[in-house]
């Protein structure tokens, strides 16, 4: 596999990453909760979804950047493995281990490297804490787009992508009050279709 096309796969693990863990809520929704509940963290992270798919509200780069900062945790980790299965090769696998600044810039990599990028995120379960500020979210995400790869020819073609994501998060209450990402662990299936 190029350097190029493994570039352009990790740049999409940042929209995959970003789809299946729960992080941006809206730059105008920063609530302060006193406890995290089912409906709250269910709100959270479909309005995550809805904003990495376009779906009902649109950041820029920008505000997006901002408001992963906020809700993310100071000493966030992010792990995921993904398989990549690309047609007529062997199965490939990678892991990438980010920390919050690492994160946000590859959110905003990867944003640019997907068009028509489409997710489908189903919460398995929700084990809130007995204090109630902190909860495991595990998560299964179904995604599609298309990336520009380069061809042997030496130019560049369409080439849809599909991807499976189960992930498990850590979520916490900030001593503010506000709903921040501690940790995930994702495993992730990738697969280009010709």
């Amino acid at each position: 596999m190029s350097k190029s096309r493994i570039s352009n796969q990790t740049l999409f693990i940042g929209l995959l990453i970003l789809a299946t863990s729960t992080i941006a809520h809206a730059q105008n929704k920063k609530e302060s909760y006193k406890k995290l509940t089912d409906e709250n963290v269910r709100e959270f992270i479909q309005y995550t979804t809805d904003i990495t798919t376009d779906k009902n509200v649109t950041l820029s780069q920008s505000e997006t950047s901002q408001y992963l900062d906020f809700h993310i945790a100071p000493k966030a980790r992010f792990k995921t493995s993904i398989t990549y299965v690309v047609p007529g090769m062997p199965e490939q696998e990678k892991s990438l281990l980010l920390n919050k600044e690492d994160y946000i810039n590859q959110v905003a990599q990867g944003a640019q490297s997907v068009e028509h990028y489409y997710t489908e995120t189903e919460i398995e379960s929700i084990d809130i804490s007995k204090d109630k500020e902190s909860a495991g979210v595990t998560t299964v995400s179904n995604e599609s787009g298309v990336m520009l790869m380069p061809n042997p020819e030496g130019g560049s073609t369409d080439v849809p992508i599909e991807g499976t994501s189960k992930c498990f998060q850590v979520l916490r209450l900030s001593k503010k009050g506000y709903i921040q990402m501690y940790s995930a662990n994702c495993k992730t299936r990738m697969e280009f279709r010709p």
